[in-house]
């Protein structure tokens, strides 16, 4: 007589526990799984043809039954290979999306090129350059500003400067360092070295100058500004773990700090070895020697406000 195993379909009673499970408790599906598979290869062996697991029934149901069978069973195993296939694309999909999101973060806050060793190497980095140019420029009397404000509306004020110094920073080729607080610090020839860095530098520093003088100050008063400038060696590297930023390190950035700290509200005051670079591009009066801490008595050249002509001569060179 014909006969409907029925132990035969034990397996996919048991896959059907791993469908239909909560997720929290999967691992007992698979148990459910294990015990089915084991009691159907028992029944198989020991006892494949006895009655109570040998039912007479007729020849159609049991080619339909078994063909029904073979059909889930192969749709099964074909569903979820599809599945698993577009699973797998669409995580390789969005592990691309957050890869490019994670680099272009990287991006904002290192150098290009620095960002791409960083993701390729985990060596510590730290580069020596010989001739750097460093500036600083920092907002006249903006901490008596801050403290008769609203927090809002300082805040929104130094994005709006900090944007438009950041967007003339990248036109100029120039690499963005850090703000701290109202100051803002900016180097020319890293972490790409450039003949002109000092020339470079100059020119921003105008652009800077500039737009100070042709925008208020949140108390309704021109926005004043001071920049200082100086050439030389340095040391640039990547520090921290958390919240990590490029920074510069030596006598090159501490005595631009004091230029612009001891410098002239809306002037640019740079050093002798800056000025020796760019003394064939801008004119720059002769301050003489001042007193600089740390320093000593130090020569200084120093720049006035630009006129409008000047401005749009280098906004032009920028682009």
């Amino acid at each position: 007589n014909a006969s409907l195993h029925l132990q035969q379909y034990l397996p996919i009673v048991a896959a059907g526990f791993l469908l239909i499970h909560p997720r929290e408790k999967r691992w007992l599906a698979f148990i459910y799984g294990f015990l089915g598979v084991a009691l159907q290869l028992g029944l198989e062996i020991y006892a494949p043809n006895h009655a109570l697991y040998n039912i007479p029934i007729a020849p159609f149901i049991i080619n339909t039954s078994t063909f029904l069978a073979l059909s889930i069973s192969y749709l099964t195993v074909m569903g979820f290979i599809t599945w698993t296939i577009f699973y797998h694309e669409q995580l390789r999909e969005k592990l691309e999306v957050e890869k490019h999101r994670s680099e272009d973060l990287l991006l904002n806050i290192l150098p290009k090129s620095v960002a791409q060793r960083l993701l390729l190497s985990r060596d510590q980095i730290a580069d020596g350059f010989d001739s750097v140019t460093v500036m600083f420029a920092d907002i006249v009397n903006f901490t008596e500003m801050s403290q008769v404000l609203p927090p809002q509306e300082i805040v929104s004020y130094l994005n709006r400067v900090f944007s438009q110094f950041d967007t003339w920073t990248h036109e100029c080729g120039l690499e963005k360092i850090k703000t701290i607080g109202d100051a803002y610090m900016v180097a020319g020839g890293i972490p790409t070295p450039r003949a002109d860095h000092a020339e470079a530098v100059v020119r921003l520093a105008m652009m800077m100058l500039d737009y100070a003088a042709d925008l208020q100050g949140p108390n309704g008063k021109p926005l004043e500004i001071r920049i200082g400038i100086h050439t030389g060696p340095v040391v640039a590297g990547v520090i921290g773990l958390k919240k990590f930023i490029y920074d510069l390190w030596g006598d090159t950035v501490n005595l631009a700090n004091r230029l612009e700290s001891q410098g002239l509200s809306n002037t640019i005051q740079i050093s002798d070895a800056t000025y020796e670079l760019v003394k064939h591009k801008f004119t720059f009066e002769d301050r003489g020697d001042i007193e600089l801490k740390g320093h000593g008595p130090t020569q200084t050249w120093i720049f006035r406000k630009a006129s409008q002509s000047t401005v749009k001569t280098t906004l032009k060179v920028a682009s």
